[in-house]
């Protein structure tokens, strides 16, 4: 049994007899329940070990999903209005849909079908359809919607993996946990 001062000296150690022993020996960390006898009465007493050396913790994140695909959603239609700016083509209103889609109103057919044209070559992330006789819906493809879902999880564990090593947590894993969940 090694003692040290601090936990540093002690994971130092550690990680060197790992290297010196290789993988027919295991090198582990603990906590002696007493200080022993002979131990005492060198006036030592015993390691305050960190949380991370005392069993960790087990922190469970769920990505909101709903608000990020919303924040998606008014990129998408500040997207849309920009170009049917740009392009010049009136629209008299554009509206938040169910499933993160969008409807835009126009004041004739004639630019709804315009519109149509336009902004399926400039969306390929988008299903854009003529609805009615003046208005257009869109909404993002599956393929589209799985990828902002990822992306959503992928930045919250790199985020949290970030904020975890600035602790200074020893072997820290953060992962994955089904659809949108950060262990």
């Amino acid at each position: 049994m090694l003692a040290s001062d601090t936990t540093d000296t002690q994971l130092r150690a550690r990680e060197a007899l790992m290297g010196v022993l290789g993988d027919k020996y295991v090198v582990a960390l603990n906590l002696a329940p007493a200080t022993p006898r002979w131990l005492a009465a060198l006036s030592a007493e015993p390691m305050k070990l960190g949380l991370d050396l005392r069993g960790g913790v087990h922190f469970l994140m769920e990505v909101d999903m709903d608000t990020a695909l919303g924040k998606l959603q008014e990129q998408n239609i500040d997207s849309l209005r920009s170009d049917l700016r740009e392009k010049g083509i009136a629209y008299t209103t554009v509206r938040k849909e169910d499933n993160y889609g969008m409807s835009i109103t126009f004041r004739d057919s004639a630019a709804r079908d315009q519109a149509v044209d336009y902004l399926t070559q400039r969306h390929r992330d988008l299903v854009i359809t003529a609805q009615g006789s003046n208005q257009l819906r869109a909404v993002m493809t599956d393929a589209r919607l799985k990828e902002a879902r990822e992306y959503a999880v992928q930045q919250n564990i790199n985020i949290l993996r970030n904020r975890v090593n600035q602790l200074g947590v020893a072997e820290p894993l953060v992962q994955r946990q089904g659809a949108d969940v950060s262990l």
